[in-house]
């Protein structure tokens, strides 16, 4: 584990040279009782919306605009990841962007190689919604060191955002603070 962490934080590393102001890491919104159900919750749904104010509002997108791009993770055949992008939805629409779904959830180190060498993302911002078993390792992938802890299950709200100051990555753990309605 500790090898592919650092495998991954070395990748990081050498692909930085077009890197983003920010990529900013999000969890899928949440997920109904039934296991079996790939949509969003009624709460999910509510989140969803309301992510679209929070990044519009607070100091998550810092000073280098809108997002530019939002990319969720592929959803699969069987439906898997469709939480992933029907928690970027509404941004989508209200930002005019398409949802870019070019990996599967545990490809995340080659997006995150494909984020870092993308020059038309350098020094704009990047949202990003994964499935939260992936994403301290995909923090990892884009630079973060030492890698954030295991991402809990129930959590729902928190937030990375990962700037690049003098091409290093630096991880900020926040929360998106949005009530849900249940």
């Amino acid at each position: 584990m500790r090898l592919t962490i650092l495998l991954l934080f070395l990748i990081g590393t050498l692909v930085a040279d077009a890197q983003p102001a920010r990529i900013i890491f999000i969890r899928h919104a949440e997920k109904p009782d039934d296991p079996q159900d790939p949509h969003l919750s009624k709460p999910g749904r509510d989140r969803a919306e309301r992510i679209v104010k929070w990044l519009g509002e607070g100091k998550v997108l810092g000073t280098n605009g809108a997002p530019v791009a939002l990319y969720a993770a592929a959803p699969t055949v069987a439906g898997h990841n469709l939480r992933c992008v029907e928690t970027l939805e509404p941004t989508a629409r209200h930002l005019g962007l398409s949802i870019r779904v070019p990996r599967e959830r545990g490809d995340f180190a080659r997006l995150a190689q494909d984020l870092l060498g993308d020059p038309s993302l350098r020094g704009k911002n990047v949202v990003v919604c994964w499935v939260h078993d992936f994403l301290p390792a995909f923090a990892a992938a884009v630079g973060v060191s030492p890698p954030p802890p295991q991402w809990k299950d129930g959590d729902y709200d928190s937030a990375y955002v990962v700037t690049f100051p003098a091409g290093k990555a630096t991880l900020e753990r926040g929360k998106e603070r949005l009530k849900t309605k249940q």
